[in-house]
């Protein structure tokens, strides 16, 4: 009777055992927290206008694809890997422009392949400056890192690599930009677009 008790339980507890579900796999991380700089950052411009007037290239598109950037880790200090991000080019302040590629830095933990298979589906604004050339062509790094990418969800601003900057510009009910004349459509990513093209510098 005991050795019986004694089987009963133990085929208990391997019924208990293999009906635990295996650990689910790690999500694969968002593009942008992929994407995210960590720590201080200089003061980001009031308006889309002043951000344009210090960047060299303003383009308005869907991000295309990315691949290995350059990596700058030094002698024993963490990883510092960077994506170079294709943007599908829709308007740009100049002609002749088709596509423009963007250097990002990456999260030292996250893998190209990640950020690979989880591209953003927006259409962004996106503020650059000439960083070097590549075998295939220029590579621009941001004007500003938090308002690299700029969007409109619902007649909002999004800063989608620095979400918190586009809560605050809401908490402060400020649009950043210049030209608040009404619109029938309301604020649109073409109107920033629009509104941004023409201060970029000439040159």
């Amino acid at each position: 009777m005991r050795i019986s008790f004694l089987v009963g339980a133990a085929a208990l507890v391997l019924t208990a055992c293999s009906s635990t579900p295996a650990p689910a796999p790690a999500a694969a991380p968002d593009f942008w927290d992929a994407h995210t700089v960590h720590g201080s950052m200089p003061e980001e411009p009031e308006t889309v206008e002043e951000l344009a007037s210090q960047s060299q290239l303003v383009v308005l598109g869907t991000i295309g694809g990315v691949t290995e950037g350059r990596d700058y880790t030094d002698p024993g200090k963490p990883a510092h890997r960077t994506s170079n991000v294709a943007i599908q080019v829709e308007k740009a302040n100049r002609a002749g422009v088709p596509q423009a590629v963007v250097e990002f830095s990456r999260q030292p933990e996250t893998a190209l392949a990640d950020v690979a298979s989880a591209l953003p589906k927006g259409r962004y604004v996106f503020y650059l400056q000439h960083w070097y050339d590549g075998p295939d062509g220029p590579v621009y790094s941001c004007t500003s890192v938090g308002m690299c990418a700029v969007g409109v969800d619902g007649g909002s601003v999004t800063t989608p690599r620095e979400p918190g900057l586009a809560e605050d510009l809401r908490a402060e009910g400020r649009v950043p930009v210049k030209n608040q004349a009404p619109s029938p459509d309301g604020l649109t990513v073409d109107r920033i677009f629009v509104d941004s093209a023409a201060a970029v510098p000439a040159g």
